[in-house]
């Protein structure tokens, strides 16, 4: 009966890392990098939860881009003109470089 269970450990215990390492593969991910002044930020976007062959989980990815780069590029800080001008400098190339991602992204999905 203890072999039996020590048996069923073992074998859990080479199947559950397994099932993690694909879970990590099958893990769709955009990333969303800026720089703003000195400082360059990155934040990666999982997209796991998201349908993409349907239109609207596209735009909730859209609005989670638009979130990240807000973040990125530090929105918050931007009080004066010129910081709201190095704000755009970085927000306007990281949701470009991030929707070029998803573009390819929802391209590969409905391919499939």
């Amino acid at each position: 009966m203890l072999e039996r269970t020590w048996k069923a450990v073992a074998a859990a215990a080479l199947v559950i890392p397994a099932g993690i390492a694909t879970a990590n593969v099958t893990d769709r991910g955009v990333v969303v990098s800026g720089t703003y002044g000195d400082t360059m930020q990155t934040v990666t976007i999982s997209m796991a939860d998201l349908d993409l062959r349907q239109d609207p989980n596209v735009g909730r990815a859209q609005t989670r881009i638009r979130h990240a780069a807000e973040q990125v590029c530090d929105n918050a800080s931007a009080k004066k003109l010129y910081e709201k001008r190095d704000f755009l400098r970085c927000y306007e190339p990281a949701i470009s470089g991030a929707h070029a991602e998803l573009d390819a992204l929802v391209t590969a999905v409905r391919a499939s």
